[in-house]
């Protein structure tokens, strides 16, 4: 509502005429939301220490991934630094450590690319993932020394 004083105001009195009326706007009000997510990882997935191949065990790998509501996406871990063959390979020099990241059944491989990569569906808030990862049990010894790889968690919708 609106009010105008024709004549002189003062501390909120009108001496003269006051006109008054109402007159409504139509607003329109929007918001974009966009497709998108977020992923929260560990920075390091840690085998641990071993003398022989055959006694490092698996590892469970969590994480999160958080996708607009209803959103479908795609999730996978790429094949790392050095991928060759169908292996990541944790390196020390020139020599390697084969490994895979599977789901938690440890036998379903998941990446390094889309092609082996699992579905799932945003719920908009952060859902947990877990995955394991285990060296190739029929790899040869290798020598000591600190192995590792670089690996990225893909998420494409």
């Amino acid at each position: 509502q609106w009010q105008v004083c024709i004549g002189i105001e003062a501390a909120g009195i009108c001496v003269g005429s006051l006109s008054t009326g109402d007159e409504v706007v139509n607003l329109s009000v929007t918001l974009t939301v966009d497709a998108g997510c977020s992923i929260a990882a560990q920075s390091v997935y840690d085998f641990g220490q071993a003398s022989f191949i055959e006694d490092i065990g698996a590892i469970p790998v969590p994480f999160q991934v958080s996708c607009s509501r209803d959103l479908s996406f795609d999730y996978y871990f790429d094949g790392g630094s050095n991928y060759t063959g169908s292996w990541r390979r944790m390196m020390n020099g020139a020599e390697a450590i084969q490994y895979g990241i599977y789901l938690a059944d440890g036998v379903t491989p998941v990446g390094p690319t889309l092609a082996n990569a699992v579905a799932a569906t945003g719920t908009g808030m952060f859902e947990n993932y877990n995955l394991s990862a285990s060296v190739n049990p029929s790899q040869g010894p290798v020598p000591p020394g600190v192995y590792q790889d670089q690996v990225l968690i893909v998420v494409e919708f």
